[in-house]
């Protein structure tokens, strides 16, 4: 009587039992270049018993174990660490073949500056053949100011970059700069712009004065975004911006002619009026020089305004201008002589300072004054004619 079991031990009955004894089958294992597989070569195990563990090992520097192949099909590769990957055949009933491929890598060095971050960052390993991208994160308020890439500079670089095909190690490297805006100030007709018309300024920064200045017979009104005042700096920029400065006819504008006295230093004529301008020129030429426009002024009266009063000396003919009630007064009552009172020339501005100062000089060598609006003209007199004239500092504003 026999009795037999199967491979899990259950017993087999029957009238006729027939034992079949399978044949051997081989497990054959090889490896591509840049790896090792172990056990290697041909291994014969008897029908349905269990193969060895092949591990597959790295061999050579800057590759990695890619996948075991069984003919068409992949295996299930487990990592036993180290770079090493293992595989083991289970109830081998038939021939198997398994194939270890590695494949060749390369590194990429992701490097980010301040403000700002790469990803992925640091050594990242790509196969051969393979693409990689790499993503900016800019901090806030901050873009992508340079990228190089293997030491050469990437022009306009966007927010990522892809590498394709990779088949040598490089570098990757980026910084980023703050946001910069740009302030841009444009004049109406009739008007100029002084300082920086076209300035670029970093996130939450300050720009630079500029001051929005009428043509003669013009005045001011205001900028495209409301600011009434000629003189603005901006400040705390967040956006690009772009204003107009808008200018008027002012109808209430007149011109002020200088003359000077040919004769006598720091002795000057000034007028608002064209007859009495013609009627000097025409026939006290010989005496005053004339030197044309000297500003304009309001014939209006302007804000905290003051009337200009005009004095001549009998003795030389020469003149004194105030604006200033006080001293007006006091040259009436007390130097009646050699000033004579003529009346009131102009209205003046004592108190806008937005408006055009003017200065007034005190001749050294004479009792006469000279007056000027020119910055230029102020600084050559206090510059090279010094022995001659002392600065007695602002006298009035020419009112707009």
């Amino acid at each position: 009587h026999a009795i037999a079991t199967d491979k899990a031990g259950n017993t087999l009955t029957g009238d006729a039992i027939t034992f079949f004894l399978g044949k051997p089958h081989t497990v054959t294992a090889t490896a591509t270049a840049g790896g090792s597989i172990e056990p290697s070569g041909t291994w014969t195990g008897d029908y349905g018993s269990d193969s060895p563990t092949f591990t597959a090992t790295p061999t050579q520097p800057g590759y990695r174990f890619e996948k075991f192949m069984d003919g068409a099909a992949e295996l299930p590769a487990t990592d036993v660490g180290g770079g090493q990957f293992a595989y083991k055949f289970s109830n081998v009933t038939t021939d198997h073949a398994i194939a270890a491929s590695f494949i060749e890598t390369h590194t990429i060095t992701a490097t980010a500056g301040d403000h700002g971050s790469i990803d992925p960052a640091g050594v990242v390993s790509v196969d051969e053949g393979a693409d990689a991208t790499f993503t900016f994160h800019p901090a806030a308020n901050y873009h992508v100011a340079t990228l190089t890439v293997g030491g050469t500079n990437v022009p306009s670089p966007g927010d990522h970059y892809h590498f394709t095909n990779v088949t040598a190690s490089s570098t990757i490297a980026v910084t980023f700069a703050i946001n910069t805006y740009t302030l841009t100030y444009n004049a109406g007709t009739g008007g100029k712009i002084t300082g920086t018309t076209a300035q670029a300024v970093p996130y939450n920064g300050a720009g630079t004065q500029v001051t929005a200045v009428p043509n003669t017979g013009y005045r001011f009104v205001s900028w495209s975004d409301g600011l009434t005042t000629a003189s603005r700096t901006d400040t705390n920029i967040t956006a690009n911006k772009t204003v107009t400065a808008s200018f008027a006819v002012n109808t209430n504008m007149m011109t002020v002619w200088r003359f000077r006295n040919t004769g006598m230093i720091g002795n000057y004529l000034w007028t608002p009026d064209p007859s009495e301008r013609d009627s000097v020129i025409a026939n006290l030429f010989n005496i005053w020089f004339y030197e044309g426009p000297a500003f304009t002024i309001n014939t209006a009266n302007p804000l905290n305004s003051n009337m200009m009063w005009r004095f001549r000396n009998e003795a030389n003919w020469t003149y004194l201008y105030t604006a200033d009630p006080t001293e007006k007064q006091s040259i009436i009552d007390n130097q009646n002589s050699p000033w004579t009172y003529e009346g009131p020339s102009w209205n003046v501005s004592w108190t806008t300072p937005t408006d055009t100062p003017v200065w007034r000089f005190r001749c050294l060598k004479n009792p006469t004054y000279l007056w000027t609006s020119d910055p230029n003209e102020k600084l050559t007199i206090e510059t090279t004619l010094q022995s001659d004239y002392v600065l007695e500092g602002i006298a009035y504003y020419l009112g707009q």
